[in-house]
């Protein structure tokens, strides 16, 4: 008999304390299911993601070397790069100037 008075007590214990933290913790759910699938919603989430993605900075030069590649095919990788992005701002300047006329009216752009 003495035996299952630790057993009830710790028995009476744990219901007690999932009584008290299942409303707090439906609520967080419920919250959580509020928001936003993404990093967006959850600010410290997306803080405590954001400090362990490296932060990479290269210059021009670095940027098209970054698999050890030689000079010339580094030149070739940037002058292709800007061609097309030339190329990009002439087929596209409709699009470009709908763009930065959204832009000041939705935030995200």
């Amino acid at each position: 008999m003495d035996s299952s008075l630790p057993i009830l007590s710790l028995s009476a214990a744990a219901v007690a304390v999932t009584a008290a933290v299942f409303p707090k913790l439906q609520a967080r759910l419920a919250l959580s299911r509020a928001k936003h699938r993404s990093l967006t919603g959850h600010s410290k989430m997306s803080k405590m993601v954001a400090r362990l993605v490296p932060h990479y900075e290269f210059d021009i030069g670095d940027f098209f070397r970054t698999d050890g590649a030689p000079n010339e095919v580094a030149l070739q990788r940037q002058d292709g790069f800007f061609r097309l992005a030339g190329l990009y701002e002439q087929r596209y300047a409709k699009g470009r100037q709908m763009t930065a006329e959204a832009a000041a009216h939705i935030s995200d752009l």
